[in-house]
């Protein structure tokens, strides 16, 4: 008895079931590299790139930066600067009128005929006079504070000087106040329109 004879035909052929040559057709090289080449690869990595990335965070970083404005740090530092500037202005303001104080109180002692007096300077313990070469008119009882002819405002308190004692003491006109003795104890400050008024008033003839 002869063995079963293998199937023939193009249905069960050997080599049509899967040959050699069909393999080849179904997935060769070059169609592989058709699909997905290292070109195309390299195309498709280089949108994703480290430079591309770097590119990114940082207009990342900048978009941000803008968006948040100025550092705590950086608004504290103009917050003291804007109070700075207010805390002068008010200052410069103050000092120009103290200065008109003072010029209308010269022309109205001059035309009352108030002369100036030579000025003396004081050392703090109150222990020495010093001339000064200066002339006007003492504002307060312990003579520390004058308006000089020039209509400046002098305090004629000066450290003790051995010096001053023979060739005088050199006092330079201060930024005057509106309050004379502002911060020092109680009772010993007062308003400079006042001290003027006072000053000019003590000079006035009496009946």
């Amino acid at each position: 008895m002869t063995g079963a004879e293998p199937p023939t035909g193009p249905a069960g052929s050997p080599g049509a079931a899967g040959s050699p040559a069909e393999a080849d057709a179904a997935g060769s090289p070059a169609e592989a590299d058709a699909a997905g080449s290292p070109a195309e690869a390299d195309e498709a990595g280089a949108a994703g790139s480290p430079a591309e990335a770097g590119a990114s965070a940082a207009e990342a970083d900048e978009a941000g930066a803008a968006g948040d404005g100025p550092s705590w740090d950086e608004q504290r530092r103009r917050a003291i600067a804007s109070h700075a500037a207010e805390r002068e202005r008010r200052r410069a303001a103050e000092a120009r009128q103290a200065r008109d104080l003072l010029a209308d109180f010269v022309r109205a002692a001059t035309a009352r005929g108030l002369a100036p007096t030579p000025l003396v300077a004081r050392s703090y313990d109150g222990r020495a006079t010093y001339r000064t070469g200066l002339r006007g008119w003492y504002l307060t009882p312990d003579r520390t504070v004058a308006v000089g002819a020039d209509g400046g405002y002098y305090v004629l308190s000066v450290p003790a000087s051995l010096r001053a004692r023979f060739i005088g003491a050199t006092v330079e006109p201060s930024e005057p106040r509106l309050v004379v003795g502002e911060g020092g104890r109680d009772g010993e400050s007062m308003p400079l329109a006042a001290l003027l008024q006072r000053a000019l008033d003590a000079a006035a003839p009496r009946s």
